[in-house]
């Protein structure tokens, strides 16, 4: 195995057309060296739709539901439901996706409740950065991925940190829009103790986004 690859060893994929069946993965190693380990969900298939539940990645990562309608494949639009559970953590994902073979573009909404820093960074590798928790996401996006002068885009976030030295904590609550080629902060508040502190913005995209 060189640095880099994806290595998958011993897979399972039953499909049957109107009734469940079984998915499973013996290992699979990323190219970072994250490894899952006796990966098990349920299958199912009815016509193009394919359906996968309870896939257990980790002990403390299961998606419980991934649904996408392959009919159009491959420009799209191609539909898709997911939901991932991680203890207290929720994450919801629903919309389309289109030009796969081309310039991709997405419709979606994604729901997060209540994931915090420490929880997240058992997965991926974050920066250094205080303690956070996102109590409460909404993102709704449209338009090209790597395009983004032509998305539209409006998130807002209720989320809560600290500092450790000087002891601070506060909650912030804020809402941004993507159109038209800027990005607008159209709320931000900060509040910590007796301070509250508010501010708007607005910056120019770039009209192409980097791939690393």
């Amino acid at each position: 195995q060189n640095q880099g690859d994806i290595v998958l060893k011993s897979l399972t994929l039953e499909l049957i057309e109107g009734s469940k069946g079984q998915f499973a993965i013996g290992q699979l190693t990323l190219p970072d060296g994250r490894q899952f380990v006796d990966v098990k969900g349920t299958t199912e298939l009815h016509g193009r739709e394919l359906t996968f539940t309870d896939l257990t990645l980790l002990p403390n990562l299961v998606v419980q539901r991934l649904q996408a309608d392959l009919a159009n494949l491959p420009n799209g639009p191609i539909p898709f439901d997911l939901s991932i559970a991680s203890g207290a953590a929720k994450i919801a994902a629903t919309g389309s996706i289109s030009g796969i073979d081309d310039e991709i573009s997405a419709t979606a909404t994604i729901q997060i409740d209540q994931l915090s820093r420490s929880h997240l960074a058992q997965f991926v590798t974050l920066p250094e950065s205080p303690d956070w928790i996102a109590e409460h996401l909404i993102l709704k996006t449209k338009g090209p991925f790597l395009r983004p002068d032509l998305m539209q885009a409006d998130l807002t976030l209720e989320a809560s940190g600290s500092l450790p030295s000087p002891s601070i904590q506060g909650k912030v609550v804020t809402q941004i829009q993507i159109a038209n080629g800027h990005l607008q902060v159209i709320a931000l508040e900060l509040v910590s103790a007796a301070t509250t502190i508010t501010a708007i913005a607005t910056a120019p995209l770039p009209k192409q986004r980097k791939v690393m």
